[in-house]
């Protein structure tokens, strides 16, 4: 690491330490990590009026408030930036401390405010009387010299008796690369995740580089990947660390980022088959069938499809994966979870890569026209997806493949809800050996592509073995 990059690194150190010992945004009385999100529900007030406030009325010092850890008084500025209103609310009001504007724009710049020494001033965001079921989702950006921190608002209206929800399964794509040596922490943190949630959680890892193996160029095209990386996003909603989450801590804190994702209710449930066209494999059909809990004249929504591949590898540079946590001491993180890593070396060759994104479809905004208006409560929509695959450089074994279809709000662009399926064969394949391989019985053992397969497990697929096919389920 050079030395101008590692100056960067300690002056970002000390300017978020900095900012940790000097104010932080709260809400309902918890601490709140920087890029937060508070989702508020629509109530009535104390006069009777649909509202969401962040500030209750009995007790606003119990909502959401700026407060100040130090012994001097402090001052700066604060922005609101509104992202997206399907509520339409009847009127938006905006308070730092006692510096109130009522919001007709959607973006108000350079609020000035002070906080008082070892207090708090209030941070106050009302929307009145929404007048439809929706969202309206900003950020609050406070600015204390160099210092920064944001919050982000929810505000959702639904009618309980009108919406009918759905358990949620959330999915986090990660950014990551073989070259990046920070990476190998992201390998914990999702596979955490997966055994902690289970099949609630699909993880996509979007790999990025210029030498990188399995680069996929949707995710860039389309602007999805982060300027840096290790990075992840989850829902795309939260930005966070793949271990440590949106703490930015030294410990393991992902899993509560996650948590917080699946407790948001899904107005909408996705069911999925996904099959080869052909025996060309020039496509694969997914079949995604969307059922909404409410009624809806509009359609402000779409489905994505992504094909991941596990079980991914090859020889050379390119595809060992750098590990900067090689015997490193002090370590960085000191949980017992990452020990693995701490005693891999610092380039890891024979290494497999799991659920990798090697193909897409409407990676950004849905495909168009995947879910139609108007939309009937409980009434099931399908839409048929092919996704491209002729060509395709990353695929290595085209019967080790999942689809996973999402449900995404083209107004906000969060995830709605999600499901996967295992990519199947098309009508007509000629496999007929149908037994189940759970243990090789000899190293014999070949993936189509001539591929020597090693280990005691098979992932799904079909393999050759002693000249016969063996289909993996």
């Amino acid at each position: 690491m050079n030395k101008r990059f590692t100056s960067l690194i300690i002056l970002a150190a000390l300017t978020l330490s900095t900012w940790a010992q000097t104010a932080v945004f709260r809400y309902q009385g918890n601490d709140l990590p920087d890029g937060a999100t508070v989702t508020i529900y629509a109530e009535e007030d104390e006069w009777g009026d649909l509202v969401c406030e962040s500030n209750p009325p009995t007790n606003p010092a119990n909502g959401l408030v700026l407060a100040n850890l130090t012994s001097q008084a402090l001052s700066g500025t604060a922005s609101l930036e509104i992202h997206s209103n399907t509520i339409n609310p009847e009127r938006i009001q905006w308070c730092m401390g006692s510096d109130c504007n009522m919001i007709t724009t959607d973006k108000y710049e350079n609020k000035a405010f002070s906080v008082p020494a070892s207090n708090y001033t209030l941070t106050q965001f009302d929307a009145s009387n929404p007048r439809q079921y929706g969202e309206l989702t900003a950020t609050i950006t406070a600015m204390i010299g160099l210092a920064k921190l944001t919050v982000n608002i929810r505000f959702v209206y639904k009618d309980p008796a009108a919406v009918e929800y759905f358990p949620r399964t959330s999915v986090i794509e990660e950014f990551t690369g073989t070259w990046c040596g920070n990476c190998t922490r992201g390998i914990v943190g999702i596979r955490n995740l997966a055994k902690e949630f289970g099949d609630r959680c699909i993880a996509i890892a979007v790999h990025s580089g210029t030498n990188e193996p399995m680069h996929i160029n949707s995710y860039h095209d389309n602007g999805l990947v982060p300027s840096s990386i290790p990075r992840c996003i989850i829902d795309r909603v939260t930005s966070a660390y793949p271990y440590e989450g949106t703490s930015g801590g030294v410990h393991y804190g992902l899993n509560k980022d996650f948590a917080a994702a699946l407790d948001v209710p899904a107005e909408a449930k996705i069911e999925l088959t996904a099959q080869w066209e052909n025996e060309r494999r020039n496509y694969i059909v997914c079949n995604a069938t969307t059922t909404f809990g409410l009624d809806s004249e509009k359609a402000p929504y779409a489905v994505i499809f992504v094909i991941l591949e596990d079980g991914l590898r090859g020889e050379g540079k390119e595809w060992a994966q750098v590990n900067y946590y090689a015997n490193e001491s002090p370590r960085q993180l000191p949980d017992a979870d990452m020990d693995e890593v701490y005693a891999s070396p610092y380039n890891i060759t024979d290494i497999e890569y799991n659920h990798v994104a090697v193909a897409t479809l409407g990676v950004k905004s849905g495909v168009a026209g995947s879910i139609k208006a108007p939309i009937v409560k409980g009434e099931p929509q399908t839409y048929a997806g092919r996704v491209v695959m002729n060509g395709n450089k990353i695929m290595q074994n085209p019967y080790n493949l999942t689809a996973v279809a999402m449900i995404v709000n083209t107004e906000t662009g969060a995830l709605v809800n999600a499901t996967k399926a295992h990519v199947d064969s098309f009508e007509g394949d000629g496999v007929e050996a149908l037994e189940v391989e759970r243990k090789a019985k000899d190293d014999t053992t070949f993936n189509l592509q001539g591929q020597r397969v090693n280990g005691p497990a098979l992932q799904r697929g079909i393999y050759v073995r002693g000249g016969s096919k063996i289909l993996v389920r």
